[in-house]
């Protein structure tokens, strides 16, 4: 029997992806095993060997989605930018590592982040460009890192994978701290204002910034896509996203009407305007893909999603 593992099944893109496949008629005859920080220890090697050992013995598992992350908001990060750096390597290492060893087969199909971008730049330079850009942070250089042991698994076990780099997601998201996406935060926070009417909301950050944003549905539909691919030549780096930026003060106040929170933003901005958006020429080549979703459209969507909640 076919198999297909999805690492970080519990997390924003992990849970959508499981819930896309496991409703598919094309996966109707797949084990699908989702995976998180409870049932599966990412720290512990011996943990995942354990586990892979004995889907190995019954299923032929055919694709590996890694959607895990030790991530909980840039401020965090910051903070703490030598263990992001340890423990995600470390998961990263552990996953890719069992993937290729019991099923050597399988696509490995791992998810970067565009913040490996200073700048706008397109997927087949990364691997150069990257390593011209000035430091980020730790969690950016370990996503980096992910890329680079990709390449070296390909050219010493030809073990085949495609990173994505994607962009900002958004969609229908419960708020915890450990999953607090910037269109989510904002929505939770506005409405929360309006229940308690409050004449006037707080907003501290750079809103300057220009940023791409890709609705989940949309990058879910994409993903599932690309694993599907017969041949990975030329995929081994891939851009996921909206392939246009948006300025995130535009996008707060967009979500404040569809709201309909008719007191004062107050902005306080303490960085400069600067822009980041990612080709995705690459995809729509590839796979014949486009984002169906636009984002008002799907602010609207997770507003409403958001509002219905609350009643």
């Amino acid at each position: 029997m076919k198999a297909i593992i999805i690492v970080g099944g519990n997390g924003f893109l992990g849970k959508n992806l499981y819930n896309k496949i496991r409703k598919s008629k094309q996966y109707s005859n797949y084990k699908i095993f989702a995976f998180s920080k409870k049932n599966l220890n990412l720290l512990k090697n011996k943990s995942i060997e354990n586990k892979f050992n004995k889907i190995k013995e019954k299923y032929n598992v055919t694709a590996i989605f890694h959607c895990a992350v030790l991530y909980k908001s840039a401020d965090w990060v910051n903070k703490n930018q030598a263990d992001v750096s340890y423990y995600n390597n470390i998961i990263n290492l552990n996953i890719l590592k069992n993937s290729q060893l019991f099923f050597p087969k399988s696509l490995f199909v791992c998810m970067l982040s565009y913040a490996l971008y200073n700048k706008n730049k397109i997927e087949k330079k990364i691997l150069s460009d990257y390593q011209d850009n000035k430091f980020t942070n730790s969690y950016s250089d370990s996503k980096y890192n992910l890329l680079k042991y990709c390449v070296y698994y390909e050219k010493q076990f030809n073990y085949k994978s495609i990173c994505l780099v994607i962009s900002n997601l958004y969609g229908n998201e419960n708020i915890t701290s450990e999953n607090n996406h910037f269109v989510s935060s904002i929505i939770e926070k506005i409405i929360q204002a309006k229940l308690k009417k409050k004449k006037k909301i707080k907003f501290y950050g750079n809103f300057l910034q220009l940023r791409d944003f890709l609705h989940i549905d949309d990058a879910v539909n994409a993903i599932i896509k690309l694993s599907q691919l017969k041949s990975t030549k030329g995929c081994n780096v891939i851009n996921l996203g909206y392939g246009r930026s948006y300025k995130m003060e535009q996008i707060l106040h967009k979500v404040a009407n569809l709201v309909n929170f008719e007191g004062e933003l107050e902005i306080n901005n303490n960085g400069v305007a600067n822009h980041k958006s990612i080709s995705i020429v690459k995809i729509k080549k590839i796979i014949n893909w486009k984002p169906n979703i636009k984002i008002y459209e799907g602010l609207k969507r997770v507003v409403e999603w958001s509002l219905k909640k609350k009643r």
